[in-house]
């Protein structure tokens, strides 16, 4: 199937996380954001891209 406009109609369906009412609840919400954060933090310590890292 071609799409002939780019879009987020792939996105609209039923099922999708972002649809669901706890994917809005603030407790899951700042469960998801501690996982972010903390993978992120677990990213700048491989300090990618440092010279001193080599």
């Amino acid at each position: 199937m071609v799409l002939g406009e780019v879009g987020l109609l792939y996105r609209k369906w039923e099922g999708q996380v972002t649809g669901q009412a706890a994917h809005v609840d603030q407790a899951e919400r700042g469960a998801r954001m501690a996982v972010v954060e903390a993978r992120a933090r677990a990213l700048s310590q491989l300090q990618w891209g440092s010279r001193t890292a080599l």
